[in-house]
């Protein structure tokens, strides 16, 4: 699995500059981007993740500087909702919170879910070409895990591998926020010393938050 990982991000290193460069024209200064990635299984606390999933599609609904993607992993196959964006399918929400609500758990592909979520970025107009600056106002990634994400090791073959190829160690931490979710009903163990495995992030303080 590791040299799988290693051979995408490889590949998705010789690709990212060049789509970058190709969105260049977009002007998204001043807006806000929030990324929600949903790891759903059966110690996943539904409501209270449709509770913190409402409050933020709200806020994209209310202002138009606040750009929503809500992507739920589910193999190949993954519910992606976005508010704001060009091709924009806010009406989805439906669909995703009736997924969460009726299916026990969700498959996550970390390989397939990295090659797509740098995709999503390319397209969003994430950096400016060749640096390590955000073209947005400042960048939320929120990542709602349970403790079966960590014990397969998706904390680093998906977290970790998405981080580095998208250049994050580089980004200001007030432009830049991640957050990990997981239920208070949940365990999350890991490793307070490298929580993302093998590489640490110097701009990322870590810490597990309860939704």
């Amino acid at each position: 699995m590791r040299k799988y990982i290693y051979i995408i991000v490889s590949l998705l290193l010789l690709t990212v500059a060049a789509s970058v460069e190709a969105h260049a024209g977009n002007d998204v200064s001043g807006k806000n981007l929030c990324f929600v990635y949903i790891a759903h299984s059966e110690n996943t606390s539904v409501n209270a993740l449709s509770k913190y999933i409402d409050a933020r599609y709200q806020r994209a609904l209310d202002t138009d500087d606040f750009v929503l993607v809500l992507y739920l992993a589910n193999g190949t196959d993954p519910l992606i909702v976005k508010v704001n964006t060009e091709d924009d399918n806010r009406n989805d929400i439906k669909e995703l919170e009736r997924e969460l609500k009726e299916k026990y758990s969700h498959k996550v592909d970390a390989g397939y879910d990295l090659k797509r979520i740098v995709g999503l970025f390319e397209e969003l107009d994430f950096m400016v070409p060749y640096s390590s600056k955000l073209k947005y106002e400042a960048v939320d990634w929120h990542f709602h895990v349970t403790s079966d994400f960590w014990a397969y090791g998706y904390n680093e073959s998906l977290i970790s591998s998405l981080c580095f190829v998208m250049g994050t160690e580089n980004l200001k931490e007030e432009n830049f926020r991640f957050r990990c979710y997981f239920s208070q009903y949940d365990e999350l163990v890991y490793d307070k010393e490298k929580p993302f495995g093998a590489k640490n992030y110097s701009n990322i303080d870590f810490r597990p938050y309860f939704y």
